[in-house]
């Protein structure tokens, strides 16, 4: 009982996978479809990530270039004024270098603050500011501007980064660590 109209013997599961692969391929083939065939990785050293560069280093993007040189955490900024209730102030001074053929337009705007939370912050406006300010002006070929940039954060965060989005040519966001 049980094991009749069960024929033995026949072709081995691999002969069968390799008739169907087969069938597949020239079925690919006469349709005009490039099959691609994805060997295992080598086994070697393992990536390494970039690390990101840090303040006081200079970082260049298609002829500019920024140098974060210094972090400051003022408790008053313009003659007295001081930050918001439960938030402190971070300012970042800034040298920017044009060293591309024509002129660049560069602004404070290009630059944010990445706390370690993730949380994005955006420069202060006209009165919130520690002088001199990173001016927002055209900067000819092989000229050099710096100044503060200044940001308001919650005062229990750290910052992890600083992003610079370079507006002209509209690049990537490039990332400067606080610290290593």
């Amino acid at each position: 009982m049980g094991q009749q109209g069960i024929k033995r013997g026949g072709l081995p599961s691999w002969a069968i996978l390799l008739i169907i692969l087969g069938g597949l391929v020239a079925a690919a083939g006469a349709c005009g479809v490039v099959l691609l065939v994805v060997a295992p990785r080598r086994p070697g050293p393992a990536p390494t990530a970039t690390p990101l560069p840090v303040i006081g280093e200079w970082v260049a993007y298609h002829g500019q270039a920024i140098l974060v040189e210094e972090i400051a955490y003022p408790r008053q900024i313009n003659s007295g004024i001081g930050p918001t209730v439960g938030w402190r102030f971070v300012c970042l001074k800034v040298r920017y270098q044009n060293r591309g053929d024509g002129s660049v337009r560069i602004t404070s705007s290009e630059f944010e603050v990445v706390t370690k939370n993730g949380a994005v912050y955006t420069p202060q406006d006209f009165f919130r500011r520690l002088e001199p300010a990173l001016a927002n002006v055209e900067l000819l070929a092989g000229g050099e501007a710096g100044g503060w940039i200044t940001y308001e954060i919650p005062a229990g965060e750290e910052l992890r980064e600083v992003r610079w989005k370079p507006s002209w040519p509209f690049g990537p966001e490039i990332y400067i660590g606080v610290v290593r």
